[in-house]
């Protein structure tokens, strides 16, 4: 979710933002917006796992995660983003949603098939609307375990993230305008 809203006002640099995950080495036979998505996505991904905060909370996840505990910050970062959007950004949840989605599927057949494969539940079942929730979150977490076959036991992630909930609240609080200039920054360099 965060990777949507950063890439700014441009939708295709939003599409390439959520589909950068799926796309594998080379990308420039993407059209230019969509490969400015992509680029920009794997600039705040470096920025990311190289932020201080964010090694703290992988720090605080990994004696129970392990090696997955470099994914769980982004999912938890997203909750915080989906359940105070409006206050953060401006703008209306339900709004940003529709408009992506409205995006996604104008630009469906520049989607990898990866994407393609779970773009109409994702969709259909609002999965930005959802991350708003605790429910939204452990459904997302149930959803990318399943689709990616991961050895994650989502009941044991949503008990530590309740029982830490204030501990990322806060490392959400100073991180995310950080990244919000870094994006900021690095859409307008392009």
């Amino acid at each position: 979710m965060a990777h949507i809203y950063l890439s700014g006002n441009s939708t295709r640099m939003q599409v390439g933002g959520f589909i950068a995950d799926a796309v594998k080495g080379k990308y420039d036979n993407y059209p230019k917006t969509i490969q400015k998505g992509i680029a920009l996505h794997r600039e705040i991904d470096i920025f990311t796992d190289s932020h201080e905060t964010v090694k703290e909370c992988i720090a605080r996840l990994r004696p129970h995660f392990g090696k997955y505990s470099t994914i769980l910050p982004d999912l938890f970062f997203d909750h915080y983003l989906a359940s105070d959007f409006t206050d953060l950004t401006g703008k209306s949840l339900d709004s940003f949603s529709y408009r992506f989605y409205i995006s996604l599927i104008l630009n469906y057949k520049h989607l990898p098939l990866r994407v393609q494969n779970f773009v109409w539940h994702f969709i259909i079942t609002n999965r930005l609307g959802r991350y708003r929730t605790l429910k939204g979150l452990n459904e997302s977490l149930e959803i990318m375990r399943r689709y990616n076959r991961l050895p994650l036991d989502t009941d044991e992630i949503m008990i530590h993230f309740r029982e830490n909930y204030n501990f990322y609240r806060s490392a959400f609080d100073a991180f995310f305008p950080e990244i919000i200039y870094f994006a900021a920054d690095h859409r307008h360099a392009k």
